[in-house]
């Protein structure tokens, strides 16, 4: 039997999940779902930062071997309105994805097993 620890953003409803939809605009996702746990933005320069609220405040890292450009193109941004608890690796994945013009091209829902 699987144990899952999922921890969504403050305003999440799943009923508010339902109802986004391809090619909705960045703000129209915010003011429905409001505001994500965890950023995750990828570049063409292959850089891919991560920003995660815990504890009240955004944390950043960058996974790349090497440091990014100073202003690097964004390709696409992912909002995670959940992510893993610190009980388990096993969780609900709630995340939306956004082109670089700020439109909404990928809607995730599935169950993380690790």
């Amino acid at each position: 039997m699987l144990f899952e620890d999922t921890v969504y953003g403050p305003s999440f409803s799943e009923s508010g999940f339902s109802t986004l939809r391809l090619g909705m605009n960045k703000d129209d996702v915010v003011r429905i779902m409001g505001e994500p746990v965890r950023i995750v933005r990828r570049s063409q320069d292959r850089t891919v930062e991560i920003q995660e609220w815990k504890g009240g405040s955004w944390h950043r890292k960058y996974i790349r071997r090497h440091e990014p450009t100073p202003t690097p193109e964004i390709d696409e941004e992912t909002y995670h309105y959940s992510r893993p608890g610190e009980a388990s690796d096993h969780w609900y994945v709630r995340a939306v994805t956004f082109s670089s013009d700020g439109r909404v091209i990928r809607i995730g829902k599935t169950f993380y097993e690790d």
